[in-house]
């Protein structure tokens, strides 16, 4: 019986479902002050009026918007936000860093830089801190790397929650993808910007992005929204730029064999062959998946997702009876009625791989008892019937599946159909408690 295949997006698109995320009450940064608050305290060269300039009011404006933003909500700042053009957003990023990394040098130098100039405008040291919010004693302390993270988070609720859901912003590049549907071309979009941004403010953490577990986190997250809604478009670049930032992390290396899993499966191969972005034959993923899964439960033996997935790619490479050894493990070891489906419905297959008939009928038998209203394991049954020569039990296991009440649609779940777009922690479970640690400043 075939089932409905998910709309995909290939390259670089924006093709997103919006969050509706739960709001965590904080105490908000000061807010940078708005256009033209900085007028007088900012001197200007000769010939320069006093009027602010127009990067500046931006800028400023921009500020503002970090600071009132509520992370996971889509509010007026990320409305905002989303109206404004990809060549601006860069515009924006340049000036900010720029900004910053004035500040810091001045901070090297403690406080001996009276005059600094950018722009032909010139800024006292005091005028940057204000423009950015933050004391001296903050920036001593780095604590703009708060005003870092909160511009990352911002943005990445603007790819969210903002821009797949209200008509008119802008959110995206020049570069054109394919939104691919049951295996068919449906439409072409453009590549959402706001990622990029995130990406590039988190990566000015300093003194190093990669020793801040809540930049781990926040990739975490974001790849598994990323994930969930078959957005490999965006998904592709962040988890290679979090691979390279925290290449030996068990849950980056898990989703990275997640998205080349998902890519080399049945589902999603059709969608894969019509987007034409990907030229690599299922096998290479496999194999690329094996490795990450391997590698995630070097560091993690503990990781019963890992172990599920990896047991079942092994199964897909051939290799039986490995693969049977890791379904056992992560049988024994799951945590709710999925992960378990999933273990005795793979372990039915490796089972009858290796010829042993009884066994995976036990399996099927269990998976189907997890999820009663299910298709998949009395499909399995019929076929290990019809396999072993008995055509009356293979006829009463497909009877059985038709005969399943279709006036149940809400009770009829079968897991098998979300495989490819399913995690065990999900997106939004992970995003909440990614805000819940930052307006708490939890950074454990």
């Amino acid at each position: 019986m075939n089932a409905p295949q998910p709309t995909m997006a290939f390259g670089l698109t924006a093709a997103l479902v919006g969050l509706a995320l739960v709001g965590c009450a904080s105490t908000q940064p000061r807010a940078a002050k708005p256009p033209g608050a900085q007028t007088s305290a900012v001197d200007s060269p000769a010939g320069q009026t006093a009027e602010t300039p127009l990067w500046l009011q931006r800028l400023a404006s921009w500020l503002k918007a970090i600071a009132e933003h509520k992370p996971g909500q889509m509010d007026a700042p990320a409305m905002l936000i989303g109206r404004t053009s990809e060549a601006d957003l860069e515009a924006l990023r340049t000036d900010f860093l720029a900004m910053l990394n004035l500040l810091r040098r001045d901070v090297e130098r403690y406080g001996r830089a009276e005059r600094i100039i950018y722009r032909d405008v010139i800024f006292t040291a005091s005028d940057i801190r204000d423009l950015l919010g933050v004391t001296s004693q903050e920036a001593e302390r780095w604590y703009v790397t708060s005003l870092l993270m909160r511009g990352a988070i911002l943005h990445g609720d603007v790819a969210m929650l903002a821009v797949p859901t209200v008509p008119g912003l802008v959110g995206c590049s020049t570069q054109s993808v394919i939104i691919v549907k049951d295996g068919h071309e449906i439409g072409t979009s453009c590549s959402g910007i706001h990622w990029v941004q995130s990406r590039a403010l988190l990566d000015a953490i300093s003194p190093d992005p990669r020793k801040d577990a809540m930049v781990r986190q926040w990739y975490e997250a974001t790849i598994a929204y990323l994930l969930q809604r078959t957005d490999y478009a965006s998904g592709v670049p962040h988890i290679d730029h979090a691979s390279l930032l925290f290449p030996d992390d068990p849950g980056l290396l898990f989703e990275h064999g997640y998205y080349h899993e998902a890519f080399a499966s049945r589902h999603l191969r059709p969608a894969v062959d019509a987007s034409k972005t990907d030229t690599r034959p299922a096998s290479t993923h496999l194999k690329e998946a094996e490795g990450l899964f391997r590698r995630a439960l070097e560091w993690n033996p503990d990781f019963v997702e890992a172990c599920l997935h990896h047991g079942a790619v092994l199964g897909a490479l051939g290799r039986h009876d490995e693969a049977a050894g890791e379904l056992r493990k992560a049988a024994a070891s799951a945590q709710g009625p999925v992960l378990r489906y999933y273990a005795e419905l793979f372990l039915g297959d490796e089972e009858q791989a290796l010829g042993r008939r009884d066994a995976a009928r036990a399996h099927y038998n269990a998976a189907a008892a997890l999820f009663p209203l299910a298709q998949s394991p009395w499909v399995a049954l019929s076929a290990l019937a019809r396999r072993g020569g008995d055509r009356i039990e293979a006829l009463a296991a497909t009877r059985h599946m038709l005969n399943l009440p279709s006036d149940q649609q809400d009770r009829r779940e079968d897991p098998w159909w979300r495989y490819n777009s399913w995690l065990n922690q999900d997106a939004v479970t992970r995003l909440r408690d990614l805000y819940r640690r930052f307006v708490t400043g939890d950074q454990k």
